[in-house]
C-alpha cells in the first residue's frame, strides 16, 4: 500500500496522485504502490508534459486512465490480474456490457462510486478551468490589429501605491515623447440614455481621438472620433455593437441620429464591430476633453 510517509510526496501533484490510487483495490496497493508512484514521477518528467498545457494533457490521461483500471480491477476479485478476454465483432454490444458491468459493479461499492465521481468531477472542473485561462490568456490572440505591439502605461503614486491612473499632462509629454509610435488615453464613465421605450444606465469611455487607430480597430458604420471633436470636446458618440442592436434595432438610420445622454444631446457618428468593448464592456465612445492644469 502507499505509504505517504515513505515516499514523501514533494509536490501538490503527488499527494493528489497518491489519494488518487486508492481507488484502486487495497491489495493491488501493495504489491505496485512503489511502481506507481515511480511511474508517476517519470511521467512527469517527459517533454510531452511539460507546460501548463502538457500538465492539463497528463492529468487528463491520468483520471481517466485511473478510473478505468480500478473499475476493471475491482471488478476482477483477484485484485492483480484482468482476465482476457476476445473482442467482440459487435462494438456497441460490448460497449453496453462494459456500461452494464461497470454500474453494477459500481452500485455494488456507493464509497468507491462517490470518490470516483467527487475525483472525476474534481479532474474535469479544474482541467476546463485552467483550460479556460489558458486559452484566453496565451492562445486566443486579442481582437486587434499586431497585438504584440501594444502596451498598457500606468502610473503609480507614492501615497497610494494602487493607483494606476495616469495624469493627462504625464499624457501630453509621453505622446509627444517619440518613445511610443503611437499613444491614446481614455477614462471611465457611465451616462443615462433616455428617449427611447425606457431609460438605461451606459458604460461609456472617454477617448482620445487616436484610441481606435492604436488598437486598430475601425466602426464598422460611420467613423470614429476626431482631433476636432476631441479638442472641442464636441458631443458626438460612438455606439457598440450590442448598444446599436438592443436600444437601436440594428437601424443604419442611427448615423446622424441625436441621442439623450444624461439628457444632454449626443450626435452618433459610427458604430463598432461586434464583440469590441474594450476597455471594460463599454457600450459607448464619446470625446475625452483635453484636461488643462492654471498656471
Amino acid at each position: 500500500m502507499i505509504n505517504p510517509a515513505e515516499h514523501k510526496p514533494g509536490t501538490i501533484g503527488e499527494r493528489f496522485f497518491l489519494n488518487l490510487v486508492r481507488l484502486y483495490p487495497r491489495s493491488f496497493r501493495a504489491t505496485f504502490a512503489h511502481d506507481l508512484l515511480s511511474t508517476y514521477r517519470a511521467d512527469r518528467q517527459r517533454r510531452e508534459f511539460a507546460g501548463v498545457v502538457g500538465s492539463m494533457r497528463f492529468w487528463s490521461h491520468t483520471v481517466v486512465d485511473v478510473l478505468r483500471t480500478s473499475v476493471a480491477l475491482r471488478r476482477d476479485r483477484t485484485g492483480t490480474t484482468l482476465a482476457v478476454r476476445s473482442l467482440r465483432s459487435n462494438v456497441v454490444g460490448g460497449i453496453g456490457r462494459e456500461l452494464r458491468l461497470s454500474t453494477r459493479t459500481l452500485a455494488r461499492e456507493p464509497g468507491f462510486t462517490v470518490v470516483a465521481l467527487l475525483t472525476l468531477g474534481l479532474g474535469i472542473g479544474a482541467t476546463t478551468a485552467v483550460f479556460t485561462i489558458v486559452n484566453g490568456v496565451m492562445l486566443t490572440p486579442l481582437a486587434y490589429s499586431e497585438p504584440e505591439q501594444l502596451v498598457r502605461v500606468y502610473e503609480r503614486e507614492r501615497d497610494n501605491p494602487n493607483a494606476r491612473m495616469v495624469a493627462y499632462g504625464n499624457y501630453v509629454d509621453l505622446h509627444g515623447s517619440g518613445v511610443f509610435e503611437d499613444l491614446a488615453i481614455w477614462a471611465y464613465s457611465s451616462h443615462t440614455l433616455t428617449g427611447e421605450d425606457r431609460a438605461r444606465r451606459v458604460l461609456s469611455r472617454e477617448v482620445s481621438a487616436d484610441f481606435a487607430r492604436v488598437l486598430g480597430v475601425a466602426p464598422v458604420m460611420g467613423r470614429w472620433i476626431n482631433v476636432a471633436e476631441e479638442v472641442g470636446r464636441e458631443r458626438v458618440v460612438v455606439l457598440s455593437d450590442a448598444l446599436w442592436r438592443s436600444n437601436f434595432a440594428s437601424a443604419d438610420s442611427v448615423l446622424g441620429r441625436v441621442i439623450q445622454l444624461d439628457g444632454e444631446p449626443f450626435t452618433v457618428v459610427g458604430v463598432m464591430p461586434t464583440g469590441f468593448d474594450f476597455p471594460y464592456n463599454a457600450q459607448a465612445w464619446i470625446p475625452l476633453a483635453p484636461v488643462t492644469d492654471p498656471i
